[in-house]
């Protein structure tokens, strides 16, 4: 007879703690007296709270709060009754949304840049320069993308639909229409989509099962960079993404849409997109995936004086705010002059390509490297929309593209802006082959940064400085932006 294994109970401790940091998911950290550290989420640093907490899984390094009251109070928690968003602390996309400005900067600056940079072995106090903060009277309607997810609510026989996010650590939707960080087309756009997808009869997706429509929607804004004043003229972009939808054409797709235009707000084109895979890919970038039902499918961004077509797929920065100081931040290191030639690798759709290539003028030359060839195809018509004639673009990835791309002029000056995983491990190496002596990291994952800086290192490449900027108030998240240099010969 087959023997049947049960894991061990976790015991359960009560227990006075004294929260001290911040775990990355946004949960306050407090040390035991029983040894591990223990995850509180909701707290905050200097909070002291009762808490029944359940020691860590075999192998875990975490305890974790069931449950916890305050007894004292963080001296930097904002009073609750004029929180920076009423649904702080339900709602998981801003966990740190309780706590005062400046602790919370002060707080993600030495969690995820200035410890990270330490335990690398490198001397934090002499490369990282202060953060570039959020104006902290403008963290409101900053957001030029929102994803928001379905969930129906019943009560007394009677069904509401809503949008919002998912609660911290869950897959539970805390109905968040109204989000602070959210311009106010998008407010009204998905309270008018809530309801009308539910009269257009277009169920729940379920992830178990695979089965029903709608998924989430998205939402990309027509952007203007630098500027957060609300305007008139409304750009805005409603993306449904669904499970299924009817065929193009059919009567059922016809009184679909039907509902669900009549419900749009005036300046705001809607876009269905198919996405049948499981998992928690929002899009499919399958062609044909996107039908438009009424408007034009994309919307034009304004960044830094040059003009982008943004559409559902789109990578672009999310803050309109705070995208220019991180840009500037940027080229501001190159010291950039007319006739240089630079990479601009993970290029996306071109943006810093684009305003590379204004900056070193007709004579200069600038190459930029991306893996989607449909943001390829998008960023030479940019290219061509921004009268630039300097710049080209090759798809592909950066570690097979760069070493057979063949350069008109060898560069001396490069940008990196990788996705989350940071570079391929060979990049560096092909990096060094090339004279490149000053070379910007734009990162969205310190960890990885400091990764690779220290493989950029192992080529005579030497760390200069960090800059951490942010994007995202309210979130336990950094960019940075690290400046490395080399000697003017070396790579030849």
């Amino acid at each position: 007879m087959k023997k049947t294994h049960r894991a061990p109970e976790r015991r359960q401790f009560d227990e006075t703690l004294l929260v001290t940091g911040l775990h990355p998911s946004g949960a306050g950290l407090a040390r035991s007296e029983h040894g591990p550290a223990v995850l509180v989420a909701g707290a905050l640093p200097g909070d002291r709270v009762a808490a029944r907490w359940t020691e860590p899984a075999p192998g875990g390094r975490f305890g974790l709060a069931d449950a916890f009251e305050i007894l004292e109070e963080s001296e930097h928690r904002v009073d609750p009754e004029y929180p920076r968003c009423a649904l702080a602390g339900r709602c998981g996309g801003c966990p740190l949304a309780r706590i005062d400005y400046a602790t919370e900067l002060e707080l993600k600056t030495k969690a995820l840049v200035a410890d990270t940079l330490a335990e690398a072995g490198f001397e934090a106090a002499r490369v990282l320069r202060p953060a570039l903060g959020h104006d902290v009277g403008k963290r409101a309607g900053f957001r030029n993308k929102a994803i928001l997810y379905p969930v129906d609510l019943t009560e007394s026989g009677t069904t509401e639909r809503r949008f919002g996010f998912f609660e911290a650590r869950s897959h539970r939707v805390v109905p968040a229409e109204d989000c602070p960080q959210s311009p106010d087309w998008m407010k009204r756009t998905a309270r008018a989509l809530a309801r009308a997808t539910l009269s257009a009869e277009l169920e729940l997706y379920d992830e178990t099962s695979g089965t029903g429509a709608l998924r989430a929607l998205l939402m990309r804004d027509g952007a203007r960079f630098g500027s957060i004043e609300p305007s008139s003229d409304v750009r805005g972009l409603a993306v449904l993404v669904v499970n299924d939808f009817p065929p193009e054409g059919s009567a059922e797709f016809e009184r679909i849409a039907r509902t669900l235009v009549s419900a749009m707000p005036e300046g705001v084109s809607l876009v269905a997109h198919r996405n049948a895979r499981p998992g928690n890919a929002l899009l499919s970038f399958e062609p044909g995936a996107s039908t438009v039902l009424c408007g034009r499918g994309a919307v034009d961004a304004d960044l830094l004086g040059l003009t982008f077509e943004v559409r559902p797929e789109t990578f672009l920065q999310v803050n309109s705010l705070q995208t220019p100081v991180l840009y500037d931040a940027a080229l501001d290191a190159l010291h950039l002059s007319p006739g240089d030639a630079v990479l601009d690798l993970y290029c996306g759709v071109g943006t810093i390509s684009s305003v590379l290539a204004r900056a070193v003028g007709p004579e200069g030359r600038v190459t930029g490297v991306e893996l989607v060839e449909a943001s390829v195809e998008a960023a030479r018509a940019n290219a061509k929309r921004n009268n630039l004639a300097n710049v080209r673009f090759e798809a592909g990835p950066v570690e097979t593209v760069l070493p057979r791309l063949a350069l008109e002029r060898a560069p001396t000056k490069a940008v990196l802006d990788p996705a989350y995983k940071g570079l391929a491990d060979s990049v560096p190496a092909v990096l060094a082959k090339l004279p490149i002596t000053d070379l910007v990291y734009v990162s969205c994952n310190p960890k990885t940064l400091v990764r690779d800086v220290k493989r950029l290192a192992a080529f005579g490449f030497e760390l200069e400085s960090v800059t951490p900027v942010d994007l995202f108030p309210g979130a336990f998240h950094l960019e940075a932006v690290a400046v490395l240099r080399r000697p003017g010969d070396a790579g030849s």
